[in-house]
């Protein structure tokens, strides 16, 4: 009888040993699954700050080049009269990827304008519409000197030139911003 017994505590002790040891190996998985789902996390991070950034350096080219190829449009008159943007689709100044129809939209699908300036005729203004907050603080500080850049506006808040990163920060305060250069 006492064998008897010493034999069901035996097995009863192997069992036990038996879920302590799922139950490690269940609390390893877990682990493992946190520490990867946390290098994921990790790595998302990076590609979206990478891609906004180069959306911003985008954003900066296509400002250079839409300002110089306009300039060179009109490079013989003495204004800008007549400059729209259905003009500026016709005479190719955007990049082809730019341009959707009648539309012209920037990296992040807002519209981009380029016109007349309403108060003075020998300049002209280019609006990126919809740019997100970090992606407006190096728009600005970037394209933000230059003889051609009379001046430039995020919404109604004029930004002084050369435009600092610290100026363009205060003017950038939303997540969704409309920025106005005003070129000659």
């Amino acid at each position: 009888m006492l064998e008897l017994a010493l034999a069901r505590n035996a097995l009863t002790s192997d069992r036990a040993d038996r879920s302590r040891e799922a139950g490690i190996t269940l609390l390893e998985v877990v682990l493992s699954l946190m520490i990867a789902a946390a290098v994921i996390i990790s790595a998302v991070m990076f590609f979206v700050n990478a891609r906004g950034g180069a959306s911003a350096n985008d954003a900066i080219r296509q400002v250079q080049s839409i300002s110089s190829a306009v300039s060179s449009l009109y490079g013989t008159r003495a204004d800008f009269d007549g400059l729209t943007t259905e003009n500026a689709i016709a005479a190719g100044i955007f990049p082809d990827s730019m341009v959707s129809g009648t539309r012209v939209i920037n990296g992040w699908g807002g519209d981009v304008t380029v016109e007349t300036n309403s108060t003075d005729s020998t300049s002209f203004d280019l609006t990126f519409e919809g740019v997100p907050g970090d992606a407006c603080i190096r728009l600005v500080s970037s394209t933000g000197s230059g003889n051609s850049i009379r001046s430039i506006k995020v919404g109604a808040s004029s930004v002084s030139l050369p435009a600092s990163p610290a100026d363009a920060a205060a003017a950038c305060d939303e997540d969704d911003n409309d920025i106005t250069w005003t070129l000659q």
